[in-house]
């Protein structure tokens, strides 16, 4: 299922509030508009760009926390150098779009390029010159982009996806108020002047597993009914109506024990 050019641009968008910086942005639009994997793209040499397309030849994958260069997967090389000499064609907004990533980016190599070789000449860089791992990545950036919140943790409720949008393209807001104390969506409050944040209601009551409670000043409880729990475990556990089932069982009893003094 492919998005739409405004889907595309919306996500990258947001992508690039969330995380704080440009290259998330054109990351986005380049997998949108190119249909590069994963891996191709964060293993996106600088000297495989060029002025109106993209040699796909290698990728960087993960393997237990380490990346390794490998060859695209199930060899689809898209590239002039081999078979079926297909490289991948770019508009000529997104090759301005890298060229002038290239140029206000100039990174020295990778920090990893010794253990898997290359020139370690990438496009895509972390701020601190890294790779994106897929996993943090989709976790923190991508799917509150497309989700509008935060998944839940073993430990933690989803957090919806604030943002500032007094400036272009927003600040994100990290902290969220508790629903205890709010009442109703902070930018529509009349009574003091706030600034203009994207948000959902407030007065939700937060998401909490099933079977799962949490206290004012403790940890979070297994039971999720602490009453109804303790009332059964005081009393033994009895059938329903047994006064009444025994009751009605005589009559057959005491039909095969006449039979039987007879």
């Amino acid at each position: 299922m492919w998005p739409t050019p405004l889907q595309a641009l919306l996500v990258a968008e947001r992508c690039a509030a969330l995380s704080g910086c440009d290259t998330d942005f054109v990351m986005i639009v380049t997998i949108a508009y190119t249909g590069m994997r994963w891996g191709e793209t964060i293993g996106l040499e600088r000297d495989h760009v060029h002025d109106d397309e993209i040699h796909v030849e290698w990728q960087l994958r993960e393997i237990r926390s380490t990346f390794h260069r490998l060859p695209p997967k199930d060899d689809s090389y898209r590239s002039p150098n081999w078979e079926p000499c297909l490289p991948v064609d770019l508009p000529p907004f997104l090759a301005a779009l890298l060229a002038r990533q290239i140029k206000e980016h100039p990174r020295p190599r990778c920090a990893c390029a010794a253990q898997h070789g290359g020139s370690g000449q990438y496009v895509f860089l972390g701020p601190d010159g890294g790779h994106p791992r897929r996993s943090n990545y989709a976790r923190r950036v991508f799917r509150p982009a497309c989700d509008g919140r935060y998944q839940p943790q073993p430990s933690k409720p989803p957090r919806l996806t604030i943002v500032d949008a007094s400036a272009w393209p927003g600040i994100p807001i990290t902290t969220w108020a508790s629903t205890a104390s709010a009442t109703r969506c902070p930018a529509c409050a009349a009574s003091t002047p706030t600034l203009p944040t994207g948000c959902a209601k407030t007065s939700r009551p937060p998401f909490r597993p099933a079977g799962k409670t949490r206290s004012a000043n403790g940890p979070p409880s297994t039971n999720a009914h602490p009453s109804r729990s303790s009332t059964r475990s005081s009393r033994p556990f009895a059938p329903k109506n047994r006064t009444q089932r025994h009751h009605e069982t005589p009559s057959r009893t005491t039909g095969h024990q006449e039979a039987g003094r007879r």
